[in-house]
């Protein structure tokens, strides 16, 4: 590896770390992982504030899910509750599902299997 991919590679990781959120907020991060033979998922969530104390972590095992999509939109779901049953209500939540991210984000009605997910998101 060069010097030049090196670099790349230092600035890349620099820019994945976990960065806080404002003070009233917590940050919640979230991730999921399909099992398709057994059609279950696992979600992993951890809360922090703006220290990065962890307030709550969490990991659920979900049945009968369908797709990875359906992973990703449950794991962002229940990031979000996790939030609100802490109490908080500015929350930001923070996941690799960029699909899920942008069609919470769009102004759209989603038409999607995905589309319950995002509304309760909302």
């Amino acid at each position: 590896m060069g010097r030049g991919e090196q670099r790349l590679l230092r600035q890349r990781v620099e820019d994945e770390r976990w960065k806080p959120p404002d003070p009233i907020e917590i940050k919640i991060n979230f991730d999921g992982a399909f099992d398709k033979q057994n059609s279950r998922s696992r979600i992993g969530i951890v809360c922090r504030d703006l220290s990065g104390k962890i307030l709550n972590c969490r990991v659920m095992v979900n049945n009968r899910v369908p797709t990875p999509f359906v992973v990703e939109a449950l794991s962002c779901l229940q990031a979000m509750k996790a939030g609100l049953n802490l109490g908080f209500r500015r929350v930001v939540v923070e996941g690799d599902a960029l699909n899920i991210i942008k069609k919470v984000k769009s102004n759209d009605k989603d038409k999607s299997i995905l589309s319950q997910y995002i509304s309760d998101i909302k």
